[in-house]
């Protein structure tokens, strides 16, 4: 019972450090968006989308596998974060300078254009210390990373708000961005030698060669996914006449849809762990793992995706004001497009899970191919509504239809459909605990009143 409470509560701590985290983000968003309208936001998140194409690469898909490497080998933990991470800035410094020299090909003369995405782009190098939370988590320590990313955004927050509000400018509002991910990754490394003192900074190539032999797939998955993540907004760019306000109200649509994307995310990220450490030693928790999180995930944003297209013109208007209500029908579109997106992260689980890594980048591939082929189609017809059908039949294809058509996917499709009907999803002593949390969170917040 005291393993099963630590892991709830790791999962509400990753949860609900993440909600917290979401919400200021998203307020700060709104401030950026009324402040440099949709020309200036559309810059803002096609240089985002740009550095996005670019993170595929440089972090070496390492995020997929390490904490399956932290349940095979518990001893060697210190070894594989810190090759990771070394391994990762190695790679990331790269990424830095091929983008750079993409921008200037591609953009010659935007001079702004290229500075904000050298800016951005620092968050490439920046991330290549977040191997550390996966550690953190392993050793159901959310909390510690709950807590430090917020102070991470609390800093960084004073940064942008300072270039919307003093400064007026794009460039300092790019280096409030790209701060956050420079303070977590101290915060981080700070922690770190604090918790565990024992370990000191090491390298080990082979390690970090075996790491990319097993992460790979995914790396080839990640840069698929940011195709078909990021294309549909470098695409609007480059084929619309206003193509930077396209994408400034395309944003907004997806930011919007994207708001309960931080709840599907946390529980993947604490779902993950258990997962994966009872995949050999209890196979009955394992698959019942693995129906709760698909149920979690596919009811919590089916019931969102509903509210978003009831009053998707109404929280439009609320939100970013009446100059961003050309979101409105893209909006109604790509709500949608979560729900699949997800299942296809709790379907990357049970790939490494059942060594069946390798399907992850043909599925990518797939929903690339279709992504940038239906965008192409679609975009100069219907605009941004286009790009958002696009997307969610992207979606659809690659994580949903395609497993269903693999056999060594069916499995995950079976969890996923008995999950969404409650199938074998909780015990009853899971049951009675969560009536007693329920419980015992009524009685403190009456107590309190």
């Amino acid at each position: 019972m005291i393993k099963k409470n630590k892991f709830f509560d790791n999962v509400a701590w990753i949860v609900g450090g993440q909600i917290l985290h979401a919400v200021l983000a998203f307020l700060i968003s709104i401030i950026a968006a009324r402040a440099f309208d949709k020309e200036g936001y559309g810059l803002i998140n096609t240089v985002i989308s740009y550095v996005s194409l670019a993170t595929a690469f440089a972090a070496l898909g390492y995020n997929g596998i390490i904490t399956k490497k932290f349940a095979d080998d518990p001893e060697n933990c210190n070894k594989y974060i810190w090759s990771g991470m070394i391994f990762r800035c190695i790679t990331s410094v790269a990424a830095i300078i091929v983008l750079q020299v993409l921008v200037f090909i591609t953009n010659r003369g935007d001079t702004q254009r290229h500075i904000l995405t050298f800016i951005n782009s620092l968050t490439l190098l920046f991330n290549a210390f977040d191997l550390i939370v996966y550690w953190f988590r392993y050793e159901m320590l959310a909390k510690v990373i709950a807590i430090i990313r917020i102070i991470a955004l609390l800093c960084s927050a004073v940064i942008k708000l300072v270039g919307i509000f003093v400064f007026k400018s794009l460039y300092v509002y790019m280096a409030g961005i790209a701060s956050e991910t420079l303070f977590f990754a101290i915060f981080s490394l700070y922690l770190y030698f604090k918790f565990a003192s024992k370990h000191k900074p090491c390298f080990s190539l082979n390690i970090a060669l075996d790491m990319l032999k097993h992460s790979y797939p995914f790396i080839i998955s990640a840069l698929m996914v940011s195709i078909y993540g990021q294309t549909d907004k470098i695409m609007l760019e480059s084929m619309l006449e206003n193509g930077d306000a396209a994408v400034g109200l395309y944003s907004a649509s997806v930011t919007i849809a994207g708001l309960i994307s931080i709840l599907p995310t946390s529980m993947i990220e604490g779902f993950r762990p258990e997962i994966m450490k009872y995949k050999a030693s209890d196979s009955e928790l394992y698959m019942r793992r693995f129906r709760q999180i698909y149920s979690l995930i596919m009811w919590t944003c089916l019931l969102y995706g509903l509210f978003v297209t009831l009053f998707a013109k109404q929280i439009i208007l609320i939100i970013y004001s009446e100059s961003y209500l050309g979101a409105v029908d893209s909006l109604s579109i790509i709500v949608w497009y979560t729900s699949f997106s997800y299942i296809g992260s709790v379907n990357n689980i049970f790939l490494v899970c059942e060594g069946k890594e390798k399907y992850a980048q043909w599925l990518t591939l797939a929903g690339a191919v279709c992504n940038v082929a239906l965008n192409y189609l679609l975009i100069p017809s219907y605009g941004i509504a286009g790009a958002a059908f696009a997307s969610l039949s992207t979606q659809i294809l690659a994580n949903f239809i395609i497993p269903c058509i693999l056999k060594p996917m069916r499995p995950a499709m079976k969890f996923m459909l008995e999950g969404v009907v409650f199938k074998d999803t909780l015990t009853k002593e899971e049951i009675m605990s969560c009536k007693k949390r329920i419980v015992s969170l009524k009685n403190k917040v009456f107590r309190k009143k």
